[in-house]
């Protein structure tokens, strides 16, 4: 009798911990989709308040005429003599090497002109080791794929940032 009690504690015990981390990941999920919709509204907002050189907009079509593929925030050149930046943000997937994928398989189909993709890893990342590291190799191999016309730059969060925050620490990589 007294094994089965201290069974049923253990078992209740592991219930209400695994239970905890259940709702520790529901409301990161719910931060990091968040988070996620307030920039992809904002962001472009900031960036171009900041950044006079190019046309900021948020979820935008990719140039792959299918219409289904879109980049978070997109600033086209006002200079030929400037790149597009695309920015892509990752809130809280497993992996994020598909938005990096997408955009260097768009661009070698297409012939598309020079391009820098940043790619903004949430906090959530921090954790993430192994898909951080799987999306910036990625991105280093499109860089040398592509001879540097694809250039690839990941900010890697700390902490989740305001729209304007963001932006600053964009255009500062970008311009560098």
């Amino acid at each position: 009798m007294e094994g089965d009690k201290e069974m049923s504690t253990n078992q209740d015990e592991l219930y209400k911990r695994w239970e905890k981390k259940e709702i520790v990941k529901v409301a990161t999920r719910k931060q990091s989709k968040e988070w996620r919709e307030s920039l992809e509204r904002e962001l472009p907002k900031s960036l171009q308040s900041m950044d006079k050189n190019h046309c900021w907009k948020g979820q935008q079509p990719m140039s792959d005429s299918t219409g289904r593929q879109t980049i978070d925030v997109i600033g086209n050149p006002k200079s030929k003599n400037d790149s597009a930046v695309y920015i892509e943000l990752e809130a809280a997937r497993q992996t994020c090497v598909r938005n990096v994928i997408k955009v260097w398989m768009n661009m070698s189909k297409n012939g598309a002109n020079p391009l820098f993709l940043v790619h903004v890893l949430s906090p959530f990342f921090k954790k993430r080791q192994r898909g951080k590291a799987e999306s910036v190799f990625i991105g280093e191999q499109a860089e040398k794929a592509t001879n540097g016309k694809l250039k690839y730059k990941y900010i890697q969060l700390d902490e989740w940032l305001s729209e304007d925050e963001l932006a600053t620490r964009i255009i500062s990589e970008v311009r560098k």
